[in-house]
C-alpha cells in the first residue's frame, strides 16, 4: 500500500504490516524514495532569489489536534455594541483643526487642544443664576474630577458586563462584606465583655484574638460585690418574679 503524504504538515503515514524485522530497512528505503518523489512533484519553479519554490496541496490528510484550548469569545462592551448598531467607522482622520492655533493638530493631541481653549478663556462671565461668591475655576476643577470618577465607574461596569457579572452580584458581595465587618466588630466586643475582659474565658481552637485598643477596655467598668450582696439581689429578683405569677 502506498504511503499518505501531507504537504501542509510535511508528514507521511504508512499503515502496512511488516512481517519481520529484516523488512524494516527495505520498507524505509522504499518510503523515503516515495517521499522524495512527492516533494519533487510539489516544485513550482524558482522564486526571486533563485531558490526552489514548492506549492502545497489543498488536501489535508491529517487532522492534528490543537496544542492549546480554543479561546472563549469575549462579550462585547456597551460601546462596541453601540458602535455596531450605529455602524461607526474606526478609521478616522488623524488630524483635527485647532481654532486657537489656527492649524491642524494630531488627534492624540486633542487633550492639549482643550487645555489651550481653557487657557484662552481666562475671563469668566457670571450669569444671573450663578453664585457671586463662588470661584468658577474651582467649580470647573471639581466637575472634571466628578467626570473622571464617573468614567472610571463606567469602565468598571463594562468590565463586569464583559465578564458576565451583574450589578446584583456586586451588591451581594458588598452586603456579605458588610456582614463580615459587623461580625468582626461583634467578636471584638464579645471577647472583652466579661468581668475578666476575656483573659479567663474559654475560646475555640481556631479563634483569633482580636486587637482592641486600651481605651475600649478602660471604658468598661465592673461593679465589685460580695457573695452576700449577690444572694440578696438574686432573692429580690426571684420574689418579684414569683409575685407576678
Amino acid at each position: 500500500m502506498s504511503i499518505e503524504f501531507c504537504s501542509q504538515h510535511l508528514l507521511a503515514y504508512d499503515n502496512s504490516i511488516i512481517a519481520s524485522e529484516n523488512d524494516i530497512k527495505s520498507k524505509a528505503e522504499e518510503n523515503l524514495q516515495r517521499i522524495v518523489q512527492c516533494m519533487d512533484a510539489l516544485k513550482n519553479g524558482k522564486d526571486e532569489f533563485g531558490d526552489v519554490a514548492y506549492q502545497m496541496t489543498k488536501t489535508n490528510h491529517f487532522n492534528i489536534p490543537r496544542y492549546s484550548k480554543i479561546p472563549k469569545e469575549k462579550k462585547n462592551t456597551k460601546w462596541e455594541t453601540f458602535a455596531q448598531k450605529k455602524l461607526m467607522k474606526k478609521n478616522k482622520s488623524g488630524l483635527i483643526y485647532d481654532k486657537n492655533s489656527k492649524g491642524w493638530v494630531r488627534r492624540f493631541q486633542k487633550k492639549q487642544i482643550k487645555i489651550n481653549e481653557d487657557n484662552a478663556s481666562f475671563v469668566h462671565e457670571y450669569k444671573p443664576s450663578d453664585n457671586i461668591y463662588e470661584d468658577p475655576f474651582e467649580r470647573m476643577e471639581e466637575e472634571k474630577e466628578i467626570k473622571k470618577m464617573k468614567q472610571k465607574m463606567r469602565e468598571m461596569k463594562n468590565k463586569f458586563h464583559q465578564e458576565g457579572i451583574s450589578t446584583e452580584d456586586i451588591k451581594y458581595i458588598a452586603r456579605q462584606k458588610k456582614k463580615r465587618d459587623n461580625l468582626m466588630d461583634n467578636l471584638k466586643t464579645a471577647q472583652i465583655s466579661s468581668s475578666t475582659f476575656g483573659r479567663k474565658d474559654k475560646k475555640l481552637k481556631k479563634e483569633k484574638k482580636m486587637e482592641v485598643r486600651n481605651s475600649a477596655i478602660m471604658k468598661q467598668k465592673c461593679e465589685k460585690r460580695s457573695v452576700k450582696d449577690e444572694i440578696k439581689q438574686n432573692n429580690k429578683l426571684a420574689s418579684i418574679v414569683l409575685k407576678s405569677l
